[in-house]
């Protein structure tokens, strides 16, 4: 063949695999693999790559019967930044997982790794090709470990715009963030319909966000992709490079009215409080449906990315269940591994479990504490409200790592709660007391003065200062920017 002839038949190629049908995902109110990833990339700057991989070898002339292996794989700029993709095509083998369709993800991973660039993943997948066999399994087995493999190196992040199961699921899970569609997208990890869900609600954008699989929904694929673009602005290039900082047009030094509620509230609105404080307001919640007794989201703070986590005292009174930890946990995790700090607000009742949970529930501490120990980015922690005892260490103590720890004035600081400190103490005089009721809350005010307020703490140097809420805005970015060179020097 000509080289003239090849030239203009690798060109037909190409336009064909631009023109695909999109029929069925216009009827379903979706958009086509091409129509996402013009939207996610900045205009012009879109580069595939693996556009020829086949699935079997062929003639230049039969491959023109095949377009994309059902995923579209590349790179390109979004809002400036190099960022890798890859987006399956539901309009070819129904975006279906094949071994070649798999290598084509596993390049463009390595690609990104290298690059030291993003990758954003879209999942449209109708499954897995049965016909190949345990070769399915093992080009299955290879996306997952490669995904493995640069995680906490980029960030990853999937936008489930179709159907995302069983081992596709999995592999979603492995992403710092992953962002799911309303409209039209499932993800579950075996077909199947649990006692008390619909098949309307089973694997839905709604249900992932209760149990915690999903860290973001919207409203349509269109949307997902847009919220996708919003979370990379808080996140790095790779672990080697800070995240992308913004100029800051909000007062630095402004007083923030809501933060000053906690001295007098303790049952405050957390999500109200934190935007307070940061940056124009803005704060990206992640899981708000799953454990709201933990609160965990991206804000910004003089322009740079932070990491806030809290108890919710509106939920639960903040307690320490076994799935906050784990949610706060896994949070943290990620600041660490993308060099985003973490600042921590604390205002918890203790744990809360049935009996038969008390394994998990230690369990689950001991991994929260081993995981905030482990954190090398800044770490500041203000004391909002309660904590007590191990609760306190667990909640990021100065003991187990916090750079710099703040408590409030009402901050409650002890090694035991007011009622179990006035028991100890104070058992004669609750027994002597005429009138028990007076007797057990004169007792408990005297622990507190004695025992459980902030002052005690800051005066055996367990927190570095007791500070006005109203000031934590001028005062988190002024100890952010200490810390900004932080390094271990050991």
């Amino acid at each position: 063949m000509e080289e003239k002839s090849k030239t203009e038949l690798l060109r037909s190629i190409k336009a064909k695999a631009a023109k695909v049908d999109g029929t069925q995902q216009k009827k379903e109110g979706k958009m086509t693999a091409r129509e996402r990833i013009k939207m996610l990339f900045d205009e012009g700057t879109f580069v595939e790559v693996g556009a020829l991989v086949r699935q079997k070898t062929q003639t230049m002339e039969e491959a023109l019967q095949v377009s994309t292996e059902g995923v579209i794989t590349g790179y390109g700029s979004v809002d400036g930044r190099l960022v890798f993709a890859y987006v399956q095509d539901a309009c070819v083998l129904n975006g279906a997982v094949s071994v070649m369709h798999a290598k084509k993800i596993v390049r463009i991973m390595e690609l990104a790794k290298k690059a030291g660039a993003a990758l954003i993943g879209i999942v449209d997948c109708g499954g897995g090709l049965l016909e190949e066999g345990i070769e399915l399994l093992e080009a299955y087995g290879d996306i997952m470990t490669k995904s493995m493999e640069i995680k906490s190196s980029v960030p990853q992040i999937t936008v489930v715009a179709g159907y995302c199961t069983g081992v596709s699921a999995m592999i979603a899970q492995i992403s710092d963030v992953v962002i799911m569609a309303e409209k039209g997208a499932k993800m579950y990890l075996q077909a199947g319909q649990c006692f008390g869900i619909t098949s309307e609600e089973f694997g839905s954008a709604k249900a992932a966000l209760a149990d915690g699989t999903a860290h973001l929904i919207a409203a349509t694929d269109k949307d997902a992709i847009a919220l996708a673009k919003d979370v990379l602005a808080y996140l790095p290039d790779n672990l080697l490079t800070e995240p992308f900082a913004e100029i800051c047009e909000d007062d630095l030094n402004r007083q923030c009215s809501v933060a000053a509620q906690m001295a007098e509230n303790s049952v405050y609105d957390i999500k109200a409080v934190v935007a307070d404080i940061a940056d124009n307001g803005a704060v990206l919640e992640l899981k708000s449906a799953y454990a709201p007794e933990a609160f965990t989201a991206f804000a910004r703070m003089n322009g740079k990315a932070v990491g806030f986590i809290a108890n919710n005292p509106q939920e639960n009174q903040g307690a320490l269940t076994v799935e906050a930890m784990g949610k706060m946990e896994e949070f943290i995790s990620t600041c660490d591994g993308l060099n985003i700090p973490v600042v921590t607000l604390v205002n918890t009742s203790g744990y809360a479990f049935e009996p038969a949970q008390a394994k998990n529930v230690i369990d689950g501490a001991v991994s929260l504490n081993a995981v905030y120990k482990s954190t090398q980015v800044p770490k500041i922690t203000i004391l909002a409200g309660k904590a007590y005892g191990s609760a306190y260490l667990t909640m990021g103590s100065g003991a187990l790592g916090s750079d710099v720890a703040f408590a409030l004035p009402n901050a409650e600081i002890s090694v035991i709660n007011p009622a179990g400190g006035a028991d100890i103490f104070f058992a004669d005089a609750i027994q002597g007391a005429k009138d028990p009721y007076t007797g057990r809350a004169k007792a408990e005010e005297k622990f507190k003065q004695l025992y459980n307020n902030p002052y005690v703490a800051a005066a055996k140097g367990l927190v570095d200062d007791v500070i006005n809420p109203a000031e934590l805005r001028p005062i988190l970015i002024t100890t952010l920017d200490m810390l900004a060179s932080k390094m271990d020097m050991e």
